[in-house]
């Protein structure tokens, strides 16, 4: 490697890791599960394991404890715990430009384009905003674009497989839904490959099913065996037993086989031809319009998966990250006449048809919205080698062209950095940050509370995390948003939240919570009217605790 590259390498790294600590500069903490990550932490350090009697939001949390243990290393360390789930995660989230560059050099054999693709997985949006989180998904990432990378360069030295095992177990124990991702990303990479190939290369695929089954199987003993809430609750949900996702999952592959058997016996053969400026324009331009399409119906319809819809101004927040993804549609041509160049486009292909899957069947078990966070690999991929070859195209060979070149592709890269992190305005108010006075409220409410604390998302996993409170999360709507205590009344008495059926005796209110009450993560925040916010101020409400941002209330039922 050049010393120019790897200059530009570390440049790329350190400017991702910045962008990605950038919340914690407004925030004491950053991550509307924050609290609970640090709870589980906080448990492995005082108690040397993790339990799985939990009572918080995420049911399966303590199921899946790879991140968990990585924080807990660092918090025997270090002197501030918090500090440790904060860091641990987002460090090497960011790490993952490492192996992106990589793939592209294997891929492409050059470092312009590895450069291009690596730059856009530090900047974007889909990648910053999703892994900026102290949460298993950011780890997650990490261990999903290592394994790709650790795949491809198996295609072309089977060794490699001696890493790619340990780190797929590492992954399947921190996070499932990234788990599910590389599984289906990797499956698609051999059928596509299998598929337009005349003749199988017996020895290569023998090694990736050899592997594909053990990543299978791992996952769906995992997840059987282990993970029973996960099982039971969530694998559920797809086609109401979890054996049934197994049984189609075989039946795919079957599927798959015959596929290929009869695409061979039709005698078609893959032969692409070299693009040029013009039908790279022309795809350039079919690209800018269906991803508009795609935005509008974000817009005026809602993000899929959610009931949330961003505000109008979005077409022209996310025009940066809109226009790049059109040049990874103009570059999923010139990555035909690559060895390997055909498995972003399958990684793209097979994710693409998850979004509409999940959207039809399984929005909240497999969240459509966060698919865009795992075809990011793919689409910087095509990206880079996109920007790189329709540069070349455009006659970008001296020394002078090539500078006006990268100038412009610095300033798309800056473009989609300061775009980085929606407003919360613009995503219906929702908001991660985790304010310093709502932490002091879950610290008071851990030597005072005794019973359950109905408020919002985001404080329900401050109290429980710092405090060891029960809360209600999603569970209590009515107390938090009706207009007088008796509306509330019946659902207050018997609230069925994380921790049970139990009655509310305390009530925890902020001024975010004035603006808009954050309950399901992917639902918008309704704003509670004047005389919702005015009714912990008469009985049966008791104030306990005020620090001009948050408060702690005490439900006095001998005056209700």
């Amino acid at each position: 490697m050049r010393k120019s590259t790897g200059f530009a390498l570390l440049s790329i790294f350190l400017t991702g890791l910045i962008l990605r600590l950038l919340p914690l500069l407004g925030n004491l903490y950053w991550g509307g599960d924050f609290g609970e990550y640090f709870f589980i932490t906080r448990g492995l350090v005082e108690n040397g394991s993790i339990s799985l009697s939990y009572d918080g939001w995420g049911f399966t949390y303590p199921y899946f404890p790879g991140s968990i243990f990585l924080n807990g290393v660092v918090g025997f360390t270090t002197v501030s715990l918090p500090m440790a789930v904060s860091l641990v995660s987002v460090i090497l989230a960011s790490l993952s430009v490492f192996p992106i560059f990589f793939i592209g050099r294997t891929l492409f054999h050059e470092d312009a384009a590895s450069l291009i693709a690596t730059g856009v997985m530090a900047v974007s949006m889909p990648m910053v905003y999703t892994t900026s989180h102290a949460s298993p998904g950011s780890v997650g990432d990490l261990l999903f674009v290592t394994c790709l990378l650790l795949f491809v360069k198996a295609q072309f030295n089977p060794k490699m497989y001696y890493l790619l095992y340990p780190t797929s177990v590492a992954l399947i124990m921190t996070h499932h839904l990234t788990t599910y991702f590389l599984i289906i990303a990797l499956l698609g990479a051999v059928f596509v490959q299998e598929l337009i190939s005349k003749k199988s290369d017996i020895r290569g695929l023998r090694h990736s099913v050899m592997f594909l089954t053990f990543l299978v199987a791992s996952a769906f003993l995992y997840w059987a065996l282990y993970a029973a809430p996960f099982r039971d609750i969530v694998m559920s949900k797809v086609l109401g037993a979890w054996w049934v996702v197994i049984a189609v999952l075989a039946l795919a592959i079957v599927g798959l086989y015959a596929m290929v058997k009869l695409r061979r016996r039709a005698g078609w053969s893959f032969r692409p031809k070299y693009p040029t400026l013009m039908n790279r324009l022309a795809s350039f331009s079919i690209g800018i319009v269906a991803i508009y399409s795609i935005m509008a119906i974000i817009v005026y319809v809602q993000i899929p998966g959610t009931t949330i819809t961003p505000s109008d101004w979005a077409f022209i927040f996310f025009t940066p990250l809109m226009v790049t993804f059109a040049f990874g549609i103009a570059g999923r041509g010139f990555s035909d006449f690559y060895r390997r160049g055909m498995d972003p486009t399958s990684w793209s292909v097979v994710m693409t048809a998850s979004l509409v899957l999940a959207s039809m069947f399984a929005s909240d078990v497999i969240i459509p919205y966060r698919h865009l966070q795992y075809m990011m690999p793919a689409s910087a991929l095509l990206i880079g080698i996109g920007l790189s070859r329709m540069a070349g195209l455009l006659g970008a060979t001296n020394k002078r062209r090539k500078v006006v070149v990268g100038a412009l592709i610095t300033t798309l890269l800056f473009m989609l950095a300061a775009t980085a992190h929606p407003q919360k305005d613009l995503l219906d108010r929702l908001d991660e940050g985790v304010p310093a006075k709502l932490v002091s409220n879950a610290f008071f409410s851990g030597l005072y509370v005794d019973g359950l604390v109905a408020s919002d998302h985001m404080a329900s996993t401050t109290l429980f995390g710092f405090g060891g409170a029960d809360g209600t999360w999603d569970t209590a709507q009515d107390t938090l948003l009706a207009d007088t205590f008796e509306e509330a009344r019946d659902e207050m008495e018997e609230v069925n939240a994380p921790s049970g059926k139990k009655r509310v005796d305390f009530v925890t209110y902020d001024r975010d919570m004035e603006k808009g009450v954050m309950l399901y993560p992917w639902n918008p925040a309704p704003i509670p009217s004047t005389e919702a916010v005015d009714k912990f101020d008469q009985a049966p409400f008791m104030k306990l605790f005020d620090n001009g941002y948050s408060r702690l209330y005490y439900v006095n039922w001998g005056l209700a």
